[in-house]
């Protein structure tokens, strides 16, 4: 059970390259490229989780520094965790139409690319529970 009284159910990605644990009121919509995770009644936003194989070691940190410089986004980024499993790092911006938190977590060479986006106003609504579940994802190798 979560530390929100929910009981957590499991995901496991189609390729099998991360799994995640999320609330029984949150459901999941596997599309080609990405899933997308919401909250089934009154959700306000959307997670959408992409997994990605490199030829070399994947740096969570850099990854996301660099798509921040890449894409134009003046986010700083904070590097969330790193052990001798995966590292994670998270950037978040906000404009006037919505609120995105990027994290990239990153195990040898494993990415997963994971957003949240909502509109400006709802974005303490949900992050709580978005936290959790982007803690509790687990790349595999």
């Amino acid at each position: 059970m979560s530390s929100n009284g929910k009981t957590d159910l499991t995901y496991l990605s189609p390729d099998g390259w991360f799994s995640l644990a999320y609330p029984s009121t949150w459901e999941f919509d596997n599309e080609e490229n990405c899933t997308s995770f919401f909250k089934q009644y009154e959700g306000v936003g959307a997670l959408q989780i992409s997994a990605y194989q490199a030829d070399t070691d994947q740096h969570a940190y850099d990854i996301l520094t660099e798509y921040l410089r890449d894409n134009g986004i003046g986010a700083g980024t904070t590097l969330e965790h790193s052990n001798e499993r995966q590292e994670a790092a998270a950037a978040e911006f906000e404009n006037a139409t919505s609120f995105t938190r990027i994290w990239i977590i990153t195990r040898g060479f494993y990415l997963v690319f994971v957003t949240y986006v909502c509109e400006p106003s709802s974005r303490e609504v949900e992050i709580s529970e978005v936290r959790e579940i982007v803690r509790s994802i687990q790349v595999a190798v």
